[in-house]
């Protein structure tokens, strides 16, 4: 190989690992931008984002600072208007005082004047009285005297008019108390004579009842009242004094005797002895009363033993297994259970159910309404009894008119069959009787059959 060869060779070597190292610095270039250009577009990425981020906290800010400004402006004119009203209201009041000011000056003017008039007047008239002898002077004296006694008059009638319409609601009230004063006074009167009258006959009351036949009729006249009230007049039949014969041949003798639906009766008795209720009724004496109350008390529930022991509930038949103890007040039972509270269960164990008119009403009202209840049931059970033999009769006259249907049925076919015939057999032959020259009034009508059918009667 000639030394060309080799230059050529070293030179082509050169040449080729020169291209190939400025291949290899090119391809490294290549990938530093790459990645250079992959760093700068993820940071434009983020700084657009932090730009977004950026414009939209400033749009929001700038928001809230122009609703701060907006708030301030609104604030700001009403301070304005505020303003506008102080400085008006300011200037008025600057011209009410200026004019209060004028006014005051000119009355300030007005009195001194009043008052140098008044002082030369008062300078005149002193001259003039002194120049004048004593008598003009009296005159004068005499003359004002009578002026100032003429307005004083006037005065003193205006103040005595304005007084008098003070006072005068004041007469009209004091007016209408002393007449209602009067009409109290009259009541209380009529109503001392009332209490007087009431006094009275509580005490002839009183006295009847101490007698033992009187407040026998005044419980039995109570118990026909009660009756009556309650509607047991029209509902139940009840008698007074009816007499029955107990073992031994004793005789029982209830006051009143209720009749019940069922065959059951109540037995009534009212001969609750009042005599010591009365006595402590009359007396002032707190320590008699209330000993007389406490025998009221023995007495009543001495009575509610006898009425047991007689068994009134053994001599009748289909009775309840009690005795109704009538008492004819609720004070006189109130003064007995104040001192016995337990008379009631007592009672109850001893089947004697004690009773004032007002329990025993309601005890009748309840059997009135027992005795409705059976005149119901004894209509309805009537109502069933009809309604049933009604029921029976209408089924008859369904089936009579079940068979007036079918005969009915019938009779229009056979009635059809008959036109039928009479039209096919009979009346064809006998129009053409016209039609040979055979005269006649009228034409032969037409029969038509019958087309409705009668409604069977529903037996459902």
């Amino acid at each position: 190989m000639s030394v060309l060869g080799i230059i050529l060779a070293i030179a082509g070597g050169v040449a080729t690992g020169a291209f190939a190292g400025w291949f290899i610095v090119k391809n490294s270039q290549a990938k530093r931008m790459a990645i250079l250009e992959t760093r700068l577009e993820s940071e434009r990425a983020a700084s657009a984002e932090k730009y977004t981020i950026l414009e939209k906290s400033k749009a929001v800010e700038a928001q809230e600072f122009r609703s701060k400004l907006e708030a301030q402006v609104r604030e700001l004119r009403e301070l304005r208007d505020k303003n506008s009203d102080l400085q008006s209201n300011q200037s008025e009041l600057e011209t009410r005082l200026e004019e209060e000011r004028k006014a005051s000056a000119k009355n300030m003017e007005l009195l001194n004047e009043v008052k140098e008039k008044f002082s030369d007047a008062f300078k005149t008239l002193s001259q003039e009285a002194l120049k004048s002898s004593s008598e003009s002077f009296l005159q004068l004296a005499e003359n004002k005297f009578k002026t100032i006694q003429t307005e004083a008059k006037g005065e003193l009638e205006q103040r005595k008019q304005a007084i008098e319409g003070l006072l005068k609601p004041l007469q009209d009230i004091l007016k209408i108390y002393n007449e209602e004063i009067q009409k109290v006074r009259d009541t209380g009167g009529t109503l001392l004579n009332q209490i007087k009258d009431l006094r009275g006959e509580t005490e002839t009351l009183s006295r009847a009842l101490r007698q033992p036949q009187v407040r026998g009729r005044w419980g039995e006249y109570t118990l026909k009242r009660a009756a009556e009230m309650s509607g047991m007049s029209e509902y139940c039949d009840f008698w007074t004094q009816e007499t029955v014969s107990a073992d031994g041949g004793r005789k029982l003798r209830p006051d009143m005797v209720v009749r019940l639906p069922g065959d059951r009766i109540i037995v009534v008795d009212a001969k609750t002895p009042l005599q010591a209720y009365l006595d402590a009724m009359e007396t002032n004496d707190q320590v008699r009363m209330n000993r007389l109350l406490n025998i009221h008390a023995k007495n009543v529930r001495q009575q509610m033993r006898d009425l047991s022991a007689k068994q009134y509930w053994d001599q009748f038949d289909f009775t309840p297994d009690f005795v109704v103890m009538f008492i004819p007040g609720d004070h006189f039972l109130a003064g007995a259970l104040k001192e016995f509270p337990e008379l009631f269960e007592e009672g109850v164990q001893n089947k004697v159910l004690l009773s004032t008119p007002v329990n025993f009403i309601a005890l009748l009202k309840t059997i009135a309404l027992l005795w409705r209840q059976k005149t119901m049931m004894e209509s309805s059970v009537l109502v069933a009894k009809i309604g049933g033999e009604m029921y029976d009769r209408l089924m008859t006259l369904a089936g009579h008119f079940s068979k007036l249907h079918t005969n009915l049925d019938k009779t229009v076919g056979s009635f059809n069959d008959a036109i039928s015939s009479l039209e096919g057999r009979v009346l064809v032959s006998a129009r053409k009787f016209k039609e040979l020259g055979v005269t006649a009034k009228e034409d032969i009508p037409i029969i038509e059959p019958v087309e409705r059918v009668p409604r069977k009667p529903r037996t459902t």
